[in-house]
């Protein structure tokens, strides 16, 4: 399994600038819970952070994560 999931992490380190390029604005999907981000939330594979950006407007704390470094490294920018 851990095979697996190491490619996985590859591909999307490998996809992270062309990611970047293209979603700078929040998901569609993220609407339908927006509204609800109270207190802390996780954004479990965050990807570039542009999610995570925008239920901070809402909510206290937000814990981002991914298992790609290169997403992450945009996040964080």
């Amino acid at each position: 399994m851990k095979h697996e999931a190491t490619a996985t992490t590859n591909d999307w380190d490998a996809i992270a600038d062309e990611w970047d390029d293209n979603r700078k604005s929040p998901s569609a999907t993220l609407a339908l819970f927006r509204d609800h981000a109270h207190g802390t939330v996780l954004d479990a594979g965050c990807g570039n952070g542009r999610n995570s950006l925008e239920l901070a407007k809402t909510a206290d704390r937000v814990i981002a994560m991914d298992a790609s470094d290169a997403m992450l490294e945009k996040a964080r920018l």
